[in-house]
């Protein structure tokens, strides 16, 4: 019997385990001091959930806090609602642990009111809202024009005309 406890004990806290490594929460919130009024202030968010979850530096996620709503006239709790409280931008991701900085605050006229209006410790974060960094379009060489100065003597350098060439067999290769 001692022996089904510890099996029964062992299987519920690896259910709760697997349960948590699917989930990222806000562990910690540091913020600087500024000394000056020039000083720009920061508040870093440090979430227990990193590259393992999907949060990678520059990917943007929503935030929401549970809150529980109990019925006075039955005294028994109804279940929580989530409430998106706002959204933040991943600045460091390490596999298990990462950073990030708010993007934007929920206006209190668009959810339910909180205590507390900003994020704070134990806020989750909505995974299913994971959006994946902005890649930034790198414009292609223009061809290299006509380079003149005393050393070329009128000609375009070897490696100015080495780029245009490359510039135009990729831009020919979009095209198609």
């Amino acid at each position: 019997m001692r022996r089904f406890g510890l099996i029964f004990l062992f299987a519920i806290c690896s259910t709760l385990e697997v349960h948590a490594a699917d989930e990222a929460v806000v562990i910690e919130v540091r913020k600087n001091i500024g000394l000056s009024k020039a000083d720009k202030i920061y508040k870093n968010f440090f979430i227990n959930g990193g590259s393992n979850v999907g949060l990678v530096k520059g990917s943007k996620v929503d935030v929401l806090r549970r809150v529980p709503v109990h019925d006075p006239l039955k005294n028994s709790s109804i279940g929580d609602i989530r409430v998106k409280v706002g959204e933040l931008e991943i600045i460091h991701s390490d596999p298990k642990i990462s950073v990030a900085r708010m993007l934007s605050q929920e206006s209190p006229d668009n959810r339910p009111l909180l205590e507390y209006e900003a994020v704070m410790v134990g806020d989750r974060l909505d995974l299913a809202s994971v959006r994946a960094p902005e890649v930034k379009k790198v414009a292609a060489l223009e061809p290299a024009t006509e380079v003149k100065n005393s050393a070329t003597q009128g000609r375009a350098p070897a490696s100015l005309k080495k780029a245009a060439k490359k510039a135009k067999k990729q831009s020919r290769k979009t095209k198609v």
